[in-house]
């Protein structure tokens, strides 16, 4: 017997732009840079330039978690910079541990996004206006904090603080390393984990509760293959899928017949 031969599809130009786009601008870039300079596909280059954008990766992570529940964060420079003066000012002037030091930075951090947290859950606030009050009072406290002056010295706080920023081992930069592992966890969060399902959808309710009716559908008519509910002859199988689609997904209108 001779298979049907297929071809493919139409490419829908406009989903692979939308999906593809922002890699494929990536690659022009750096294939336009790389003509332009020959240094710039080197491993040292290369390595630089990660070091670099290593700390924004890791905001970004967080901001993209924002952006996926239909939010932005607008504060989350400003509360970089607080956090990270308090933490200065304990390594230098109070003679605190580096760990600790950290934990603290975590802690304003952790801070301002419940304070965010509460003004758009709880509050109703948009999340532009709330994180654009916290941007402004961020920057307001951490230029209150040091006087407006900057925070030197830290290079001579020992070498078990510097190796954060200025080890490599394996010849890669530590902050690479560290952006990395934050982009694992992310990844697992998204998808390797039932709390990040909230992440997925976006926090689109309508889009929740199609997936609660596929589950619901899937555990009626294939986990009970042998049960009276899927028997075909048995008219009460429709009925009580039906309802129960109905008593726990709202919101969903059943279109066409059965």
């Amino acid at each position: 017997m001779i298979a049907a031969k297929t071809f493919p599809k139409e490419i829908n130009w406009r989903v692979f732009f939308q999906r593809y786009g922002l890699l494929l601008s990536l690659i022009l870039l750096c294939i336009a840079l790389s003509l332009a300079s020959s240094r710039f596909m080197t491993s040292s280059n290369l390595l630089n330039v990660l070091r670099q954008s290593s700390i924004n990766g890791i905001i970004s992570m967080g901001m993209m978690l924002v952006i996926l529940t239909r939010g932005i964060d607008l504060s989350v420079g400003s509360v970089l910079a607080l956090s990270t003066v308090i933490g200065a000012d304990m390594l230098k002037n109070e003679g605190m541990p580096a760990v600790q030091a950290i934990g603290i930075c975590l802690l304003v951090g952790a801070a301002a996004g419940t304070v965010n947290g509460v003004l758009v859950s709880w509050l109703n606030i948009p999340p532009f206006i709330a994180t654009l009050g916290m941007m402004t009072f961020a920057r307001g406290a951490a230029k209150f904090y040091t006087d407006g002056q900057p925070i030197s010295g830290l290079d001579q706080l020992g070498q078990g603080f510097r190796l954060l920023g200025t080890a490599e081992p394996l010849g890669i930069p530590m902050p690479i390393i560290v952006a990395a592992l934050v982009f694992l966890a992310g990844y697992i969060l998204l998808n390797r984990i039932p709390f990040g399902e909230e992440f997925r959808i976006g926090g689109d309710t309508t889009v929740r509760n199609i997936i609660l009716a596929n589950d619901i559908f899937k555990h009626a008519c294939c986990s009970n293959r042998h049960s009276a509910l899927v028997n075909q002859h048995n008219p009460s199988c429709i009925l009580t899928i039906c309802k129960q689609l109905t008593d726990m997904v709202s919101g969903i209108k059943v279109v066409g017949q059965i």
